[in-house]
């Protein structure tokens, strides 16, 4: 029989945990120990993105009915998980909230005094705008969505959002060609996506390079502002550091600044 030094419950409720704890091989406290059913694709969603939005503050709203006589119930509206074991009294929520990535955090400094044990990977990523002299580099956790690289971009340049965007691999296809197992959220037609494609928000930026050093980024079709977006390292963070700008040259295009005369035309104005 194997044995394991430390075994991490990972759903589809807290029954998982309190077997542990009953048959006292529960010796650590992991964030998927006291939450409702959890559909087993979530928690793996949950492990590969670093606990992204699983149980951020803004997103936890008290639901009455789910209330015991120990514990009042709140449900992440985003994931509509539940949480039944985190708070005791509704009065006191802000007192009693806890950022269970720093429950984590503690509970591996208990057991492995004096050891780095978490960190997390950065992708170090040169964005170059096709026909216009703007390049940016990015350095980003590979944990943090698609999504949230499209913010990036569009805080990287300047830019507000206003248009229609598309990720795409280096051949100008879709990335559900790359990636098959996401297919059923790519809406029909690229271009009628809503801005947060569901696809985007579930693709990782590191299973993205895993698989091609190369990928697109289109922003206003109209205009066909394309970007090459290329992997040029991968680093360790222990840090827990956000997304940061670590290089830039180039002014950036206004919004609705045709390519390549029009960017000429914007740059020259721009430098008198």
């Amino acid at each position: 029989m194997k044995k394991f030094d430390i075994i991490i419950p990972i759903g589809s409720s807290c029954a998982a945990a309190q077997a542990l704890r009953e048959t006292k091989k529960r010796s650590c406290s992991f964030p998927l120990d006291w939450v409702g059913k959890t559909p087993l694709p979530m928690s793996v969603d949950f492990i590969e993105n670093h606990f992204q939005d699983f149980f951020n503050k803004q997103d936890l709203v008290h639901d009455p009915e789910r209330d015991n006589r120990k514990n009042i119930g709140y449900v992440n509206t985003r994931t509509k998980l539940l949480f039944l074991h985190d708070f005791k009294d509704e009065n006191k929520f802000d007192e009693e909230y806890a950022d269970p990535r720093q429950k984590l955090r503690d509970s591996f400094s208990e057991h492995y005094p004096g050891q780095s044990v978490f960190f997390q990977k950065m992708a170090v990523l040169d964005i170059k705008l096709v026909n216009a002299p703007c390049f940016r580099r990015l350095c980003i956790p590979s944990h943090y969505s698609l999504m949230k690289l499209h913010w990036a971009i569009q805080i990287l340049f300047s830019w507000k959002d206003a248009h229609l965007h598309v990720f795409e691999t280096e051949d100008g296809l879709s990335l559900d060609f790359d990636f098959p197992e996401y297919s059923f959220l790519v809406s029909e037609g690229d271009w009628e996506q809503p801005v947060e494609a569901e696809m985007e928000r579930y693709l990782s930026i590191g299973k993205v390079f895993a698989h091609s050093r190369t990928i697109q980024y289109i922003y206003n079709p109209e205009r066909h502002w394309l970007h090459r977006i290329t992997l040029a390292a991968w680093k360790d963070d222990a840090q827990n550091s956000h997304a940061s700008c670590i290089l830039a040259f180039g002014t950036a295009p206004a919004e609705d600044v045709s390519v390549p005369d029009g960017y000429a035309k914007y740059y020259n104005a721009v430098k008198a």
